[in-house]
């Protein structure tokens, strides 16, 4: 399976954690532009909960040898995107255990039916690679 649901159920929050740590823990995740591996966390974003006032992530990294900054989305299928990463996640997720129809993912993610046709279509990508990221080479 290409992604198990979050075992803590606490919202969308979990959504991005679990993305983020498919990303961080990728072999691929490396300066985008010169691919060296000598990068660091340039600052960190702050994603409010209602239970806390802020869980801290790593938001933009910087490389040392080219000096540019880059979000970990930079080079996935996500990279462009507007709709939110905690409904790219459980919209593959749906998608994958499920076989949610498109009609399914527009009332469970709140989105029009041709973000949801899109969102399947990426979605049935993934699956069918077999790889959440979507690289870019």
């Amino acid at each position: 399976m290409l992604i198990e649901k979050p075992s803590q159920h606490k919202g969308e929050y979990d959504w991005i954690d679990l993305w983020w740590s498919y990303r961080m823990d990728s072999p691929e995740f490396n300066c985008p532009w010169c691919k060296s591996d000598d990068i660091y966390p340039l600052y960190t974003l702050y994603l409010r909960t209602e239970e806390s006032r802020g869980e801290r992530i790593n938001g933009v990294w910087s490389c040392k040898k080219c000096r540019k900054q880059f979000s970990p989305v930079k080079g996935t299928r996500f990279e462009r995107t507007k709709i939110c990463m905690w409904k790219w996640m459980k919209c593959i997720y749906l998608v994958e255990k499920y076989n949610y129809t498109i009609h399914d993912l527009m009332d469970t993610l709140e989105v029009t039916y041709k973000t949801a046709w899109k969102m399947k279509k990426v979605a049935l990508q993934a699956i069918k690679e077999n790889d959440l990221l979507g690289m870019v080479l």
